[in-house]
């Protein structure tokens, strides 16, 4: 799920069904649009002009979708594996996309083009990507131990580097002013360790600069808080922990009943987290005291996508039932 930078729009994705925009001011729907078979890709991202969102659709096609009219316009061209994730680079022309079967893409946005693939850039699943604050970069990794930076112009390899033997990767994070990498993902014979390492970037050349230590379960979402100095996870331990990244410490550990997807950072020293146990929770972090929640259980529904407003203060979740769950951080103080 993500919303338009104007925070009056948003894009849903349901697992098996279709992907729907709804006026948040209205709370009203505007459009819907189902196309192909029942896909577990939840990833919808806008352009930053807030007038097209980037679809993948359940016939394995990514799509323009153009808000105004809430009408799917003309695919992307045909991708050769399904696909896990996508990252959009900041000036928003340019979306890459991870794939199955080894494969990372870069895409015009305006045109829906392809401008290039690599079809062999991992040796497995490519589960995820992002894009570096200057848009030079792209950075993947897969259910394996290399990550690679590719360059957003041509394709072409621009280094690469490891992270500890055995490790899948799952989730991947440039810092805001791009010198730094967070790596999460899972390890050990039977995928149950977590893993998480922090590397220094120069230029193109990474080395790893700390080993996170505190998740006993694979960590399957990381993000930077803004100041860079912070970063948030998320754990199939059932916590999710706050870190200080210049001594490698936990500072808060919050905790669930089952997995935690996804953490991200809120207005005023706040987190919002989403979880298997369906909940979706408002943290403090000074205090680690838990603020709010919102119990989707009973309903039988759970939370999957979610998002920050760009102001910190409005959160929106997408549930497993197509459910757009919207509330102001601003009225539960």
């Amino acid at each position: 799920m993500a919303f338009s930078p104007d925070g009056k729009r948003a894009a849903t994705g349901e697992c098996c069904r279709q992907a729907r925009l709804w006026d948040l001011a209205a709370e009203r729907e505007i459009g819907a649009e189902a196309r192909g078979a029942p896909t577990e890709s939840t990833t919808i991202a806008l352009t930053r002009d807030g007038r097209r969102a980037l679809v993948p659709c359940g016939d394995g096609l990514l799509r323009i979708w153009e808000l105004a009219s809430g009408k799917m316009l003309a695919p992307f061209e045909r991708s050769p594996a399904d696909l896990n994730t996508l990252a959009l680079s900041p000036d928003e022309k340019r979306v890459v996309t991870a794939h199955h079967r080894r494969t990372v893409q870069a895409w015009d946005v305006a045109t829906g083009a392809r401008i290039w693939a690599r079809t062999d850039a991992h040796a497995n699943n490519v589960l995820a990507v992002a894009v570096s604050p200057d848009g030079r970069r792209a950075l993947s990794g897969a259910d394996e131990s290399t990550l690679k930076l590719w360059d957003m112009d041509s394709g072409k390899e621009a280094g690469r580097f490891e992270a500890l033997p055995g490790v899948w990767v799952l989730s991947v994070a440039f810092s805001p002013d791009g010198k730094q990498v967070l790596v999460a993902g899972v390890a050990g014979e039977r995928r149950e360790q977590g893993s998480l390492e922090l590397f220094s970037l120069d230029g193109d050349t990474a080395t790893q600069t700390k080993r996170l230590s505190g998740h006993q379960a694979g960590v399957h979402g990381v993000a930077f808080l803004p100041d860079g100095k912070r970063a948030l996870t998320a754990s199939a331990d059932a916590t999710l922990k706050l870190w200080d990244l210049a001594t490698g410490a936990v500072l808060r550990s919050f905790a669930h009943e089952a997995r935690v997807l996804r953490a991200l950072p809120v207005a005023g020293e706040r987190a919002v987290s989403t979880s298997d146990d369906g909940t979706i929770r408002l943290w403090d972090l000074s205090s680690g005291a838990e603020v709010d929640r919102i119990d989707l259980a009973s309903s039988h529904d759970a939370p999957y996508g979610l998002a920050v407003s760009r102001d910190g203060r409005s959160i929106f979740a997408a549930t497993h039932l197509g459910v757009l769950l919207r509330f102001d951080e601003r009225e539960r103080r």
